[in-house]
């Protein structure tokens, strides 16, 4: 149920801002750092929660008896995304949204 969600709003953000691109280019190109940079501050809250959590755990888990860490392991708040993913996701999308740039860039050129 969840994957068919994600994908489906994959799916129209990919559309949505291709179409936004290649109809509005001059708003895209004004949006789009702006856009890239509310991205990476989103990225850099989410990163530095996810290593905050961890770093704070491994350092409080020596204080913790052996016979109650996975007790205290399972009290954790659940991270939904691990680091590896976050990242993978940020540079694909900032990747998309570079490449999406160049090419209104490069069919402006072609269509004056």
């Amino acid at each position: 149920m969840i994957e068919t969600l994600l994908t489906g709003l994959i799916l129209a953000f990919i559309s949505g801002t291709a179409i936004f691109a290649l109809k509005h280019k001059k708003a895209f190109d004004k949006i789009v750092w702006k856009f890239i940079y509310l991205l990476f501050f989103i990225y850099f809250v989410l990163s530095l929660w996810i290593s905050a959590l961890s770093l704070s755990f491994s350092r409080l888990s020596k204080y913790i008896s052996e016979n109650n860490l996975e007790m205290a392991k399972n009290d954790l708040p659940n991270i939904p995304i691990d680091q590896t993913t976050l990242t993978f996701i940020y540079f694909s999308v900032c990747t998309y949204l570079f490449v999406l740039s160049y090419l209104t860039r490069i069919v402006n050129d072609t269509q004056q």
